[in-house]
């Protein structure tokens, strides 16, 4: 065996490890990107801010209670736990709340995080104070 061969194999080897390690990540995202319409739920919360009123469900307040409390940002992981659903139901719900503009989804090759906008924080603000929430 020369050189040549070692090297031929060395570069098999690491494009199959890319190509493994690329696979991973696509699989993870095509799992997780699929958003479900989140159940229809009723509304248990009213918030107006700016003229715009919000009826939010018990998913969304604990959604933006969460956010408000731990600063503004989370993973989708947490928050599918914190909303007591899945993934893709929450990642629907998320949706929902950004065409709202309540916040603003952000994915990235490996995760997919959560920001929320200043209206969001204005209207976890509100709610958290007619809640009067010490801890989460």
């Amino acid at each position: 065996m020369d050189n040549r061969d070692v090297s031929y194999r060395s570069e098999l080897l690491r494009g199959a490890r890319e190509a493994r390690r690329l696979a991973a990540m696509l699989n993870v995202l095509h799992r997780v990107k699929l958003p479900e319409p989140p159940p229809q739920e009723e509304a248990i919360a009213s918030v107006e801010i700016d003229g715009r009123e919000y009826q939010l469900s018990l998913r969304h307040v604990a959604v933006l209670l969460f956010l408000h409390r731990v600063g503004g940002s989370a993973v989708l992981a947490r928050l599918s736990q914190v909303a007591g659903t899945n993934m893709r139901q929450v990642l629907g719900l998320l949706c929902e709340m950004e065409s709202w503009g309540l916040l603003r989804v952000i994915t990235t090759p490996t995760r997919i995080g959560v920001l929320l906008t200043p209206v969001g924080e204005r209207v976890a603000s509100e709610l958290s104070e007619r809640i009067k929430i010490d801890s989460f």
